[in-house]
């Protein structure tokens, strides 16, 4: 990561960056409203990269699924990213070998997130179908698994979301489908 990107991602998480929120609380200014958009909303770190609607084109969708046939059978992973307009840019499936459900989506959400981060693929919404990925990512659940992840995401402006699907993305029978075609 160049040295330019890895500093401004610094001032980002030590709140460096002169905005809004920065401003008001050095008591420079009383009031900063974001002047990207015209939604009226305190300009703060979370607005500008975040909510505001003109970030929101600059970001990159990464979604991330893993399967096995049993808890600890042959599993296997995959991971999409999209541009903020939803059009295609990579997407990967493997096999992960034998391993628990919990590793499997962990394991895909890594592979994923390592490709992204060596194509500078970033800003991130990283989104995952495991509520239990998403709290252990967060930092509300503790696993040594994870630690490499983190790494990963150091200095990566990223956000986990949790997403509620129906039909899951991949499945241990279209792997092996998708595996027979090629």
């Amino acid at each position: 990561m160049p040295f330019k990107v890895s500093f401004y991602s610094w001032r980002i998480w030590k709140k460096r960056l002169p905005i809004g929120k920065v401003l008001i609380s050095n008591k420079i200014f009383d009031y900063v409203v974001c002047w990207c958009c015209n939604q009226g909303a305190q300009e703060s770190i979370e607005h500008l990269f975040v909510r505001c609607s003109d970030s929101k084109t600059m970001w990159k969708d990464f979604v991330a699924d893993g399967a096995c046939k049993d808890n600890s059978g042959p599993s296997s992973g995959a991971y999409c990213v999209r541009d903020a307009a939803g059009r295609f840019i990579y997407a990967k499936t493997k096999r992960l070998g034998y391993c628990t459900n919990l590793m499997v989506e962990i394991k895909a959400f890594r592979l994923g997130l390592e490709y992204c981060t060596s194509q500078n693929l970033v800003p991130l919404t990283m989104k995952t179908d495991s509520l239990s990925v998403k709290k252990i990512l967060d930092g509300l659940w503790l696993a040594m698994k994870v630690r490499k992840i983190w790494r990963l995401m150091e200095g990566v402006p990223a956000v986990v979301e949790h997403m509620l699907i129906v039909k899951p993305m991949l499945t241990f029978k279209s792997y092996q489908e998708m595996q027979e075609q090629y």
